[in-house]
């Protein structure tokens, strides 16, 4: 089945890849997240539980179900859906509940195949186009995890990531790409906190951020993401910015 996204994304579930019609950069999914995408996307009127999600995406195909995991795996595709150019937020959180698809998101299918039970294997790196940075044109300060946790979880249970950064500040762990310095990091933060207010490390949290900046003829532009995950209830923020300096 095929899922097109806001005539901007298509989501193939026979080869688990997320493609930008534009631009034809695509990112291919991992079998979790491709079933998850796919359960979603196919009941998107409804809002569906944790507990069907763990049964029906992780449970049925032998992979760990938890909290941890799902919010990972749901970090997983904002991420995705953000390097490949949506602007709008995809999938929706509704807490205490589980997810649903943005109502204000346009999604058509095409082919009667039945995408909630397609995937069968558990295992399969992500792969991304290597035109990645030409495009990007929207807001960020982003969580460029490979597996984009929500709350604290066991070592074991994050993937290997050598793209990821993971430093502390008081209660809050910050997780950003491995090319970022300190300073880096900490300009995100004094960047987003001007305009949300200082950042609460006296409670546990994770912090997901990133920048891509994209340069042209006209000037640079940096788009960011800040997302903020308070560990004790499941709940998640995310910011969005984008700067400009002219040429």
């Amino acid at each position: 089945m095929i899922f097109d996204i806001e005539k901007l994304l298509q989501f193939d579930t026979e080869n688990a890849t997320l493609v930008n019609q534009m631009t034809g950069d695509s990112i291919e999914l991992s079998l979790t997240s491709a079933r998850l995408l796919a359960k979603l996307l196919n009941h998107r009127r409804d809002v569906l539980s944790r507990e069907e999600i763990f049964e029906s995406v992780f449970d049925q195909h032998g992979a760990r179900s938890s909290n941890s995991n799902l919010n990972q795996y749901i970090s997983i595709l904002r991420k995705n859906f953000f390097e490949l150019g949506m602007e709008k937020d995809v999938i929706v959180t509704i807490p205490r509940v589980g997810f649903r698809i943005s109502e204000d998101v346009a999604v058509d299918s095409f082919n009667d195949q039945s995408a909630d039970n397609f995937f069968t294997d558990d295992i399969k790196p992500v792969k991304k186009s290597s035109h990645f940075h030409a495009i990007h044109y929207l807001p960020i300060i982003i969580l460029l995890l490979m597996s984009f946790p929500f709350m604290l979880f066991k070592p074991e249970s994050i993937p290997n990531d050598t793209t990821t950064k993971r430093m502390q500040q008081g209660k809050c762990v910050i997780f950003s790409p491995s090319s970022f310095s300190d300073k880096d990091i900490n300009d995100i933060i004094n960047a987003t906190t001007q305009n949300t207010g200082k950042l609460d490390c006296s409670i546990e949290k994770e912090i997901y951020i990133d920048k891509l900046q994209i340069n042209s003829a006209l000037g640079i532009n940096s788009q960011m993401l800040f997302i903020e995950c308070i560990s004790s209830n499941n709940k998640c923020i995310s910011y969005y910015f984008r700067e400009k300096e002219n040429a």
